[in-house]
């Protein structure tokens, strides 16, 4: 089931940390750029796939010059190869379709083949072979997919 976390009182900071316990990111940096930065934006989501009350999946979304961009889609090592990032991606973009964004950003790193045939699946099209990040940062190692809504 799709939930939406809008504040970070709503999240289960615990369960969202075990889905990306392969990064390597430090746990209380992410914490704090959620509670700190994040959820003080107006649109900012999180959005999680849940089922028997743990999270499997999860994506952040922020509006961009012309839209939304996800950020960090990823399944519990655990639980990857059952469809929940597949069904999060699905149900969020159903859910987004009813808002003003037009279109839906994604930059995949062009070596996760996994993640840019998902993308592919759910109706994203490879726009650009580079990725401009919200702070104007470019990499060539990602690509930017797009969805019109």
């Amino acid at each position: 089931m799709l939930k939406l976390i809008y504040t970070m009182a709503e999240l289960d900071s615990e369960q969202l940390l075990a889905i990306y316990k392969e990064h390597n990111w430090d746990e209380l940096d992410f914490l704090s750029y959620l509670r700190e930065d994040f959820f003080r934006q107006s649109d900012a989501v999180y959005a999680v796939w849940v089922e028997a009350s743990e999270y499997k999946a999860a994506v952040r979304l922020e509006r961009c010059q012309n839209g939304a961009l996800l950020h960090s889609l990823e399944t519990a090592p655990n639980e990857r190869r059952k469809g929940y990032a597949y069904s999060l991606l699905m149900h969020f973009l159903d859910y987004l379709r009813a808002t003003d964004y037009k279109y839906v950003y994604s930059h995949v790193e062009k070596r996760n083949r996994a993640s840019l045939l998902l993308h592919k699946k759910c109706g994203f099209e490879i726009i650009s072979d580079s990725a401009t990040y919200l702070d104007g940062t470019v990499t060539q190692r990602s690509n930017t997919l797009r969805i019109s809504l």
